[in-house]
């Protein structure tokens, strides 16, 4: 099952009896010391993942090359919003944005101490 698949942000696929979740992520690759390619590899260990390509974006007034990986998984939102904060510590961004389900999230690192912006459509891809 793939997410063009899904016509809805969640499907049940009978033959494993498990609900997935469709899921995309915006991941900025400035600062990162992992490439492109790593981050998917990273990722692909958490969601079954559909389709990826790199989208220049903005994040605080500067263009920044993203990542944006769309797939599935199993993971309750709370779970994942989880593994997104260690993906941000781990790749030195100060926050990911992601939908999980439909809902939009702006997940930021564990050490991040500036002001908190809420998820916002527009600035998502």
């Amino acid at each position: 099952m793939t997410t063009g698949q899904l016509d809805q942000a969640v499907g049940f696929r009978a033959t494993d009896g498990q609900v997935k979740r469709v899921v995309r992520l915006n991941v900025g690759l400035n600062g990162s010391p992992f490439s492109a390619d790593d981050i998917k590899s990273i990722i692909g260990n958490e969601i079954e993942i559909d389709s990826s390509f790199v989208h220049v974006s903005e994040w605080q007034g500067q263009e920044e090359p993203t990542l944006v990986v769309a797939g599935l998984t199993t993971k309750s939102e709370w779970s994942f919003s989880y593994d997104v904060k260690k993906l941000c510590d781990l790749l030195n961004q100060d926050a990911i944005a992601f939908k999980i389900g439909g809902k939009g999230v702006l997940q930021y690192r564990s050490q991040f101490t500036g002001t908190k912006d809420e998820f916002n459509e527009n600035y998502f891809v």
